[in-house]
This record gives structure tokens, sequence and C-alpha cells, in this order.
């Protein structure tokens, strides 16, 4: 009986957590700013041959901004994973507003950001380029941004990681975001994960309380049984 009960449990535990994904978004307050970051993909048991992609844009309005901050890439362009020699080996989509910056690049909250590799970084702005077919995590598509692409190949199971900030002059419900994608070789996106999101966490869903709830009375029944 005791065996059963585990079981049960790690199946609607399982469930749950696939019904309520977790989220890699860093939800950034009005005119505020993330600070540096550093993310971290791996790919896998396949490896991967494509394309990466950085994603700044604007959504709900085109015109107050916000920016993506990019250095200190893991892969890239020979000799320029730092920016030292601007956009070669990347491609902009175009209109894109993006240039190679030397820093100090100040945030409205007067915190000043400088390349943490080399002497030059990225910079985008949510402005210039169509960027509708992303959306944010509210599920809102973006108006007007950059994006940054080039080519990337991994090994089975090594990581691609880089350095980012999101800084935004925009106010929630305008919620700017910032994200990476991967692109397969036919021009597919496979891949999409967040970077830096205006705006609140939101808050579960109310079936996601009910769904908690009845796991934790399902836990209190096989207890009592398990006595």
């Amino acid at each position: 009986m005791k065996k059963k009960v585990i079981l049960v449990l790690t199946l609607f535990l399982g469930w749950l957590a696939s019904a309520v994904p977790a989220s890699a978004w860093l939800y950034v307050a009005d005119y505020d700013d993330s600070g540096w970051q550093t993310y971290y993909y791996s790919a896998g048991a396949d490896g991967f041959s494509g394309f990466a992609g950085f994603v700044a844009s604007n959504a709900g309005d085109t015109n107050v901004y916000s920016r993506l901050l990019l250095d200190w890439l893991s892969h890239g362009p020979e000799d320029n994973t730092g920016f030292e020699t601007g956009d070669i080996g990347y491609t902009l989509w175009e209109s894109s507003n993006w240039s190679a910056v030397n820093g100090p690049v100040t945030a409205l909250s007067d915190i000043p950001y400088y390349p943490t590799e080399g002497e030059t970084m990225s910079q985008q702005w949510s402005y210039g380029a169509d960027t509708s077919e992303f959306t944010n995590a509210y599920g809102m598509a973006g108006t007007t941004g950059s994006v940054l692409k080039m080519p990337l190949a991994l090994e089975p199971d090594e990581a691609f990681f880089f350095d980012w900030a999101f800084l935004t002059e925009d106010e929630y419900p305008f919620a700017d975001f910032s994200l990476f994608y991967l692109q397969d070789a036919t021009g597919k996106i496979v891949f999409t994960e967040g970077l830096g999101q205006l705006g609140p966490v939101p808050t579960p869903e109310p079936s996601t309380f009910l769904l908690v709830g009845i796991g934790l009375a399902l836990a209190g029944i096989a207890r009592k049984k398990v006595k």
C-alpha cells in the first residue's frame, strides 16, 4: 500500500510540475535595471548547429525604450566574442538599433555599466526593427526593437554562456523585454528563453492553487494510511 501511495504522489507531482512550468525571466521594476547577469545554455546530447539570437523589444508602445547589454560570450565570431571589433561576424535585423560601446552606460538608477570583459560591449535598444514574432513573459507580442544574430555550433553537452543586463526607461504595463533564442539551419526557431522583463512577477492562476491544495490533501491522506 505504501508503495502505491508513493507512486500516485510521484505521478501527481510530476504532472503538477509540467502544468506549472518554471520561468527564466528576471523581472525588473519601472525605470529599473537588472544588474549584470550570466546566462547558461547546455546543448544536450545532440549538440546544436545553427544560429543564436538576442532580442531587445518594446511591448505595448513604440516610443519609450529599454536596452539589452551583452558581453563576454563563450562562443561567437573569431576574436570578437566581446564586440571589440564591432559587429564583425554578427548579423543585425534591418533597422535594428545597435552599437558597440565602451561604457559606462548609465541606467536611470544611476548605476554605471562597464564591459565585463575587454573594453567594449554590445548595446541593443528596443526600437527600429519589427519584433512582433517574439512574445514577452505575459504573452504580449513585441512591437519594435533590435535583433542581433550569430552562427553557433555546440558539441553534445557543451555549454554556451554570456553576460547580459536589461535596463528600462519604461513603465508597466508597457512590458518591454529581452530574450535569447536558437534557430536551426533551416531558419526555424527551436528554442527561446526570456532574459529581462519589465513588470511584476505573474501570480499563479487560481487553478494552480487548487492543484496545490489537492496535492497537499492527497499527501495528508497518504500519510495517515501509511501510519
